[in-house]
């Protein structure tokens, strides 16, 4: 599956700037799930609004999960981890 959504950039970022789906408990909490990354469609610029598509697997149990997108500098730090609270979305896991 594939999440869209629209960028808006405050300030340049780098080449190594990913977007990425990250896995938390209902509640919020971190357990260390990163989803996949993708690449942004080109270096985004300050103040330009970008439309980019994230890869989204379930590799989490069935239940109840939050699934944020953040931003990630690689080998360097994610947004949220900035003071960039990330969008979510809560999201039910089914077993197939």
């Amino acid at each position: 599956r594939e999440l869209s959504i629209r960028i808006v950039d405050q300030a340049s970022m780098s080449s190594r700037v990913r977007l990425a789906s990250r896995w938390r408990t209902e509640d919020g909490s971190d357990f260390g799930r990163d989803g996949q990354r993708a690449a942004l469609p080109h270096v985004i610029r300050s103040g330009e609004r970008v439309d980019a598509v994230v890869p989204v697997n379930a590799f989490v149990a069935p239940g109840r999960y939050r699934l944020t997108i953040d931003l990630v500098e690689e080998d360097v730090t994610w947004f949220e981890w900035r003071g960039i609270p990330p969008p979510f979305l809560a999201v039910e896991v089914v077993p197939r």
